[in-house]
């Protein structure tokens, strides 16, 4: 009777831990997405902030708005394919080309004012 309650037992924490475990897979994307959109509002940060151009972080920037879009897009096609599976590799296919997307918006509007000097110091 003692197996029986073990194995019972065991059986229940191993349904636990793989809903759990479910649980967390189906968040990554979402955690992802956050971490992706602070490295890029952190980045525009540092590089508008040490290239002089800090005054233009008073109005909203169209790439940053475009790029948090691609971004927003890509999560929820990264969430999706996790309760798609017959269509997760699309999903993820097209969350990759959306991130790559938010990633050429991005790069030529704040990459070029790294070479840029900031002329108050």
């Amino acid at each position: 009777m003692l197996a029986f309650y073990e194995n019972a037992q065991f059986a229940a924490a191993y349904q636990f831990g793989a809903a759990l475990l479910n649980e967390c897979f189906v968040l990554l994307p979402v955690l992802g997405a956050g971490f992706n959109f602070i490295a890029f509002t952190v980045a525009i940060r540092v590089v508008f902030g040490h290239s002089g151009n800090l005054q233009r972080l008073q109005k909203p920037l169209w790439f940053f708005i475009a790029t948090t879009m691609l971004l927003f897009f890509a999560m929820i096609s990264r969430f999706a394919a996790d309760f798609a599976p017959r269509m997760g590799i699309e999903h993820l296919l097209g969350a990759a080309i959306c991130w790559l997307l938010a990633a050429l918006v991005w790069i030529p509007s704040v990459i070029p004012k790294v070479a840029t000097p900031d002329t108050q110091e």
